[in-house]
């Protein structure tokens, strides 16, 4: 009866040691869970973050693009300015120097009304409008 009371006594110690083991795997367990649970939260936000940055990102370099194509147009509107301006100050020239061919012509035209004989300096309305 001793050896058995000793077995049985052997055997409940060997369950509550196999309980405390399997308590202290359930919390090993338990915990592993947990922080794979937090790995994949941190994941998902990790995910979620990269998916919003990436979409920022190419927001911004549509914005880039909208501005190069707005200044590709403003240098053409200024290369067409340029030339306008150009042009522009090129038929003033030409009108300038109508303008001092028609007042050379009517001095030269005064003198003629006057009786005044012409000096050929070479500056006549005929020989101005030809080098002009």
């Amino acid at each position: 009866e001793e050896e058995e009371l000793n077995m049985k006594e052997e055997f409940a110690a060997r369950m509550a040691e196999y309980d405390r083991e399997i308590e202290h795997l359930e919390q090993v367990l338990n915990e592993r869970k947990e922080i794979t649970r937090s790995i994949q939260s941190d994941l998902e936000q990790y995910h979620h973050d990269m998916n919003y940055k990436i979409l920022m990102e190419q927001d911004v370099y549509e914005d880039m693009l909208a501005q190069i194509e707005e200044g590709k147009k403003a240098l053409e509107d200024i290369d067409e300015l340029e030339r306008s301006a150009a042009e522009y100050r090129e038929a003033l020239d030409k009108k300038d120097l109508l303008l001092e061919a028609i007042a050379k012509y009517r001095r030269d035209f005064q003198k003629t009304m006057e009786g005044e004989k012409l000096e050929d300096d070479g500056t006549s309305t005929s020989t101005a409008l030809v080098s002009r």
